[in-house]
């Protein structure tokens, strides 16, 4: 467009993505792949914390690739627009989960 100062549109395109993104429900399934025999004879685990520290509105837990596809299909249905999974490790010395490797996105 004549007049128009280059990269304008472009840096308003990205600062409503920017928004959008901090408005999004997010949701974290944390995948454990260590000490879950442990984990599943401990009672529930209090992640109310967990939540807050991360910014997320859920997290749930799964111990298998089963587990991951109904975990998500379950954020999806609670109204999560961004979920992510980590892989984790339970010590159940200290009742406490350890995030491990990268984060991914979910999609679908």
């Amino acid at each position: 467009m004549p007049g128009s100062v280059p990269g304008v549109e472009t840096q308003l395109r990205i600062h409503r993505n920017i928004i959008k993104e901090k408005n999004m429900k997010k949701g974290l399934i944390l995948y454990v792949t260590e000490g879950k025999e442990a984990l599943r004879t401990r009672e529930p685990l209090d992640l109310d914390e967990t939540l807050r520290c991360l910014g997320m509105r859920s997290i749930c837990l799964a111990t298998s690739e089963e587990e991951i596809s109904y975990q998500w299909w379950r954020l999806i249905t609670r109204g999560m627009h961004h979920i992510s999974c980590v892989r984790a490790t339970y010590d159940d010395t200290k009742g406490l989960i350890h995030p491990h490797g990268a984060t991914l996105r979910l999609w679908g």
